[in-house]
């Protein structure tokens, strides 16, 4: 089963900091900027995303431009329990999370007109610059970010607070 693009995410304090220090490890920033609060590296076939200020894990892993519905069904099917069950948000996006056996957080998402990546490269336009950052912009008055929410706000989660 194809679980998507991989990269693990990490809650930071001080992105400028974290980011300095992974560019001095050999990554490069191939997604987002310091001021949304959401960069993205990559080195070699490893990927790193920082968030400073939303609501996230410490640590967690980030399944990317999956299928979402897919995986959900068939995890499901395997006996596994999700704690936020796939979901369409307005934006026509897909997300999904699930815990393992000590609490480690796996985010499953998926985003429209996103492309997979080819994990042993950093991913550039066509101009040479890395894309604009499109994580969701924290909210004034949280101080998290702005997540897509279920288009049946009766029966699932209006927001996972993880980011994209």
């Amino acid at each position: 089963m194809d679980l998507g693009d991989f990269e693990i995410g990490f809650n930071v304090h001080d992105i400028r900091q974290s980011r300095a220090f992974y560019v001095k490890l050999g990554f490069e920033v191939v997604e987002g900027c310091v001021e949304d609060r959401k960069v993205t590296l990559q080195n070699g076939a490893c990927r790193i995303a920082l968030y400073q200020g939303y609501d996230v894990d410490p640590v967690f892993l980030n399944f990317r431009e999956g299928d979402v519905h897919r995986i959900a069904h068939e995890l499901t099917g395997r006996g596994l329990k999700f704690d936020k069950p796939a979901f369409l948000g307005e934006d026509g996006g897909a997300a999904a999370l699930i815990k393992d056996p000590d609490g480690n957080v796996l985010y499953f998402c998926s985003h429209p007109g996103a492309t997979r990546l080819n994990p042993a490269q950093p991913h550039y336009s066509e101009s040479g610059e890395t894309p604009a950052a499109s994580a969701p912009k924290p909210s004034a008055d949280r101080g998290d970010p702005q997540l897509p929410v279920d288009v049946d706000r009766t029966s699932a989660p209006t927001s996972l607070g993880l980011p994209r």
